[in-house]
């Protein structure tokens, strides 16, 4: 199978399911239920395909034709993800790890996230990636991106965005 990822709404029984386009993409690797991300007015179902595109890396919101896919060889884009409103604007961003990517050195495996637009996932492919700082030097093997969380740390009312590096140095 292409590996599948599904959601039911409890009170309407309606089911929302997706498939991947690879055997071997293992579609549905991670999930993450978003608000409106297509502009149909419905939640949305962001599935992660790590291992598609030769470990690029894809993510597909399902139900649409909506498929990001990761640009760093190997990158495993789609390995996380998690949706949240963190520019205040009352529409949630689609945040996607990929925690082998290519980082702001140019070394594989330092990671990488990035943040979509919701908008963007409509129009133009617009979206900002966020890279490890780095302090004194690359870390080769930091895996940035590797767990992806938000939370409110202040009372702007803003969503702030915590990020995994598991096997980051010191």
């Amino acid at each position: 199978g292409v590996g599948g990822a599904g959601a039911v709404d409890g009170g309407e029984g309606e089911t929302l399911r997706g498939e991947g386009t690879s055997s071997q993409g293992r579609y549905g690797a991670t999930v993450a239920l978003c608000g409106d991300l297509d502009g149909d007015g419905a939640e949305d179902l962001a599935a992660g395909a790590p291992w598609e595109a030769d470990l690029a890396g894809a993510v597909y919101v399902a139900g649409t034709d909506v498929r990001l896919v990761g640009d760093s060889a190997n990158g495993r884009f789609g390995g996380t993800l998690a949706c949240v409103d963190l520019l205040g604007d009352e529409a949630e961003e689609l945040l996607v790890g990929a925690s082998f990517a290519a980082g702001a050195t140019g070394v594989a495996g330092e990671g990488a996230v990035t943040v979509w637009d919701s908008g963007a996932l409509t129009a133009v492919k617009a979206s900002i990636t966020l890279l490890p700082p780095v302090v004194s030097g690359a870390d080769a093997m930091a895996s940035f991106g590797a767990s992806v969380a938000t939370c409110r740390f202040h009372a702007s009312g803003r969503a702030d965005l915590v990020v995994g590096a598991p096997t980051a140095a010191g």
